[in-house]
């Protein structure tokens, strides 16, 4: 629960930064619109969300979930952090005790998103931040990018239990001659650890990496704001 806690006062803290810096920031997705509501079994099959500009970059949010032990259920929706009016969202990724899970954001051209390639760059952004609100077990995260060109790469990163946010910099080798002025779609995968794992996704989007900060906790409300969600997250599951 320590580890938990700390990892969301960091995620807390740069969803402030990012709601209180309008200038430069281009959003993916922040989980505002559509719900997927995928529990799978029965639903296997991609759920495609469209018309969910400007929330989601292109319009168009596809998300899948795979249970990968074919036993007990998997799922993915959204869902207020806190309930009432007024509060963030959350992609909720939620695997029962005895299966884990993998679950796929799509955006862009691939999955019928707007034809125009999108401009993560917007002047000065250097990197996108992939924002994991709660988590109770490591996992790992991917996020992919194509291009105009066609020219496409992907970089992993370890996610630790507790969550946190994760730097995924345009400049990283794995991104070699990838247009980000020029983007076409983007993949994103979460590979769930063992069988139970859960798992919230608050936030995506582009910014500058020198802008970055993480002020130091200051109230219980940033706390409370991550014990809400895995809460929500355990009752849902009971």
């Amino acid at each position: 629960m320590r580890r938990m806690l700390a990892g969301m006062l960091v995620v807390v803290a740069l969803l402030l930064l990012a709601s209180s810096a309008p200038a430069g920031i281009v959003v993916v997705d922040n989980f505002e619109a559509g719900n997927p509501a995928i529990t799978n079994p029965p639903t296997v099959l991609p759920v495609n969300e469209t018309g969910l500009a400007p929330n989601v970059i292109a319009g168009v949010r596809e998300t899948t979930a795979v249970n990968v032990a074919a036993l007990g259920q998997v799922q993915a929706y959204i869902a207020d952090v806190l309930a009432g009016p007024g509060y963030d969202g959350g992609m909720y990724f939620d695997a029962s005790a005895t299966t884990s899970g993998v679950w796929k954001l799509d955006y862009g051209l691939g999955v019928g998103g707007s034809p125009t390639p999108f401009d993560l760059v917007d002047g000065t952004n250097d990197a996108i931040i992939f924002t994991m609100i709660a988590s109770d077990a490591a996992g790992t995260v991917d996020v992919a990018f194509t291009d105009s060109g066609n020219i496409s790469g992907s970089l992993g990163q370890p996610t630790p239990a507790g969550g946190g946010y994760f730097i995924f910099p345009f400049a990283h080798a794995n991104y070699a001659g990838i247009d980000f002025t020029n983007i076409t779609d983007i993949n994103i995968t979460v590979t769930g650890g063992p069988s139970g794992s859960d798992y919230v996704v608050s936030l995506i989007a582009t910014r500058a990496q020198s802008e970055l900060f993480v002020p130091e906790p200051c109230t219980m409300a940033l706390v409370g704001l991550g014990l809400a969600a895995l809460a929500r997250r355990r009752r849902r599951k009971a």
